[in-house]
């Protein structure tokens, strides 16, 4: 997987682009979007959920419409270890690292929208999202 921080891009590794320009349609078509399971589909309002298995990933794309708002990442464990505090502290790490490793900053915003990091106490998980300002 490969990210461009000057336009937001994300290549994955079939060649599908996520991007600010990137349309539910577009999404839809795709390798990944055929394989995606719905999580919410409140109209305008759709999300859909894939794994990125080389990279140890789970995304979810997020659309008004057509256009998209987000992708939020988060790194899966390859154990099975029950839910912990600190292993989702452990979480939020690895999500920075990752983020880091593809040239992107945690807190940073860039002309395409924005990178946050972070651990939810509510929901008791670690996630990683870059929202994009001006989509298609």
């Amino acid at each position: 997987m490969i990210a461009n921080r000057e336009t937001g891009e994300i290549v994955l590794e079939s060649g599908t682009v996520l991007s600010p320009r990137t349309t539910r349609s577009d999404f839809l078509r795709s390798p990944e979007g055929a394989a995606s399971s719905m999580l919410v589909r409140n109209e305008p309002w759709c999300s859909f959920k894939f794994a990125v298995q080389a990279e140890s990933l789970v995304l979810a794309v997020f659309f008004n419409g057509e256009s998209i708002q987000a992708m939020h990442l988060a790194i899966v464990d390859a154990d099975s270890a029950p839910w912990s505090h600190e292993a989702e502290l452990r979480r939020k790490e690895a999500n920075d690292r990752w983020l880091l490793s593809k040239g992107l900053t945690p807190g940073k915003t860039y002309a395409w929208g924005s990178v946050w990091s972070g651990y939810d106490p509510k929901g008791g998980s670690s996630s990683a999202v870059l929202s994009f300002s001006g989509g298609s």
